[in-house]
């Protein structure tokens, strides 16, 4: 029998998106899924969706956070709720266009290391429909993780489950930019090795739809916060590469500068 694939999907007030994203879902050839839905205290009519597909689907499992608690507890939360030995991740503004890029994935990693991380090309909005976003893993991807990412899509990865015990998950500690801290933590902590299927099998929403940065006294301190916390917890890394370090001092001045100047 196929390994099972546990599905993770947070959402908040994302009614509008969210079915498509879970029907991109049921759309995969690949036989053996489960979704785990955690909805971090919606204030619309997510919930009452949510109860249209879990009993609709003996596949789909939804957990409701007690209070609002922020995407990197959610995304751990649906870690908890889940049981395949494969973990793939989905943003609820997000959806899968290739039906097989579970098969794909799942192909590649039953035949490689544990410690390798599958990801793909993305679709974007273009001028013309879709387009594909050009995606190319740099030669040296521990000075890309360390000033950024860029590289690596979310919504594109699977891995092996555990990979997220061993890494003990999303830092909950932050707020902003989760996904590329878990990823830079499996590169240089667990030595873990970033694969590129060069097929486009996600639809990657950037059209606005996303949540984006308020322009607001608290974004602007969260966003400080995050950006000397991650210069903390990687300062060692970042003192063997000066380039990657000055990027992220520039940063910690140059986005709040922003903000500000757009209040």
């Amino acid at each position: 029998m196929l390994p099972l694939v546990s599905v993770l999907i947070t959402t908040y007030n994302r009614q509008n998106l969210l079915a498509r994203c879970i029907e991109s879902v049921l759309q995969q050839t690949y036989p053996n899924l489960e979704i785990i839905i955690v909805n971090d205290c919606s204030t619309d009519n997510t919930q009452n969706l949510l109860s249209q597909y879990t009993s609709s689907y003996k596949i789909i499992k939804s957990v409701t956070n007690v209070r609002r608690s922020g995407n990197s507890f959610s995304r751990n939360l649906a870690f908890a709720n889940s049981s395949g030995p494969y973990i793939a991740f989905l943003d609820d503004d997000d959806y899968w266009i290739n039906s097989d890029k579970i098969k794909l994935q799942v192909d590649y990693l039953i035949t490689h290391s544990l410690h390798t991380i599958s990801c793909t090309q993305i679709y974007t909005h273009g001028t013309h429909g879709f387009d594909i976003h050009p995606i190319r893993l740099p030669t040296d991807m521990r000075f890309q993780l360390l000033q950024g990412n860029e590289v690596i899509h979310n919504s594109t990865v699977l891995l092996h489950r555990d990979l997220l015990i061993e890494s003990k998950g999303f830092d909950e500690n932050l707020s902003r930019g989760i996904d590329s801290e878990l990823f830079r933590r499996l590169l240089f902590r667990h030595g873990c090795t970033f694969s590129l299927l060069l097929i486009p099998t996600t639809f990657y929403e950037t059209s606005g739809l996303r949540i984006t940065t308020s322009r607001s006294i608290k974004s602007i301190i969260t966003l400080c916060f995050c950006n000397i916390y991650i210069i903390l917890k990687y300062w060692r890394e970042l003192l063997f590469s000066p380039k990657a370090l000055s990027i992220r001092l520039a940063n910690l001045i140059r986005q709040p500068l922003f903000l500000i100047c757009n209040l």
